[in-house]
């Protein structure tokens, strides 16, 4: 669904709004995997944010997550979130997703590097519109199926 290497990327196939449902599901189903934390650290890479999402929160929790390993100084957390928060956070303005019936929610840019577009009929759209709605439901009910 999404890779990162250093030949031609796909990383954003997820909205920013999806890993932390992801991320507060894993909590509750286990409680030693705290959001934010080393779930978030793993896939937040994977995550694009959108015109609708703060960029400082986005950042805050992003050095929240860092913070909660207890292994890096301030200075170093700070260095980490710059390094990476060009891919996740979305520039003013910036509308990377749309909803759109077919498929649920798509990465809009044809320039974008994500799998997940509405002319990819390979993507899974089914069954990872299914996943995301039932970490959706995990994360808001506090309940794990």
């Amino acid at each position: 669904m999404g890779w990162d290497d250093q030949a031609h990327w796909h990383p954003h196939v997820l909205r920013w709004k999806e890993l932390e449902a992801i991320c507060r599901c894993l909590a509750v189903r286990d409680p030693r995997l705290a959001h934010p934390g080393i779930p978030l650290l793993l896939i937040y890479r994977f995550a694009q944010g959108d015109a609708d999402d703060d960029p400082n929160a986005v950042r805050a929790t992003i050095a929240a997550g860092w913070r909660s390993l207890n292994l890096f100084s301030e200075s170093e957390i700070v260095q980490a979130v710059q390094q990476t928060d060009t891919h996740v956070i979305p520039r003013e303005g910036d509308r990377q997703w749309v909803w759109e019936a077919t498929h649920g929610w798509v990465n809009s840019r044809d320039e974008a590097y994500s799998l997940r577009q509405a002319h990819n009929e390979r993507f899974p759209f089914a069954l990872f519109n299914g996943m995301l709605a039932e970490a959706e439901r995990c994360a808001t009910s506090g309940a794990p199926k």
